[in-house]
């Protein structure tokens, strides 16, 4: 999937998008073991730092082993 554009958050939302519907397995195959145990149904990973060093986080929910939303956050 290529995405045509500059806009770095875009990218970031188009590729947590492109994450739904994937299952546990995928995802630790993309972005590696999250900070919460494998069987939770809510996974924590942190994808990068803000201007002022505050972790940006992102949050996946899954029902049955696939990704069925997401949340990002830059809060500390």
């Amino acid at each position: 999937m290529i995405y045509k554009t500059n806009n770095t958050k875009m990218f970031r939302e188009a590729f947590y998008e492109s994450l739904i519907g994937k299952s546990k397995q995928d995802i630790v195959g993309i972005l590696d073991m999250p900070r919460s145990p494998y069987e939770s149904d809510e996974w924590i990973f942190i994808v990068g730092k803000n201007f002022f060093g505050i972790n940006r986080r992102l949050y996946l929910f899954f029902t049955d082993d696939q990704v069925y939303d997401f949340f990002s956050s830059t809060w500390a």
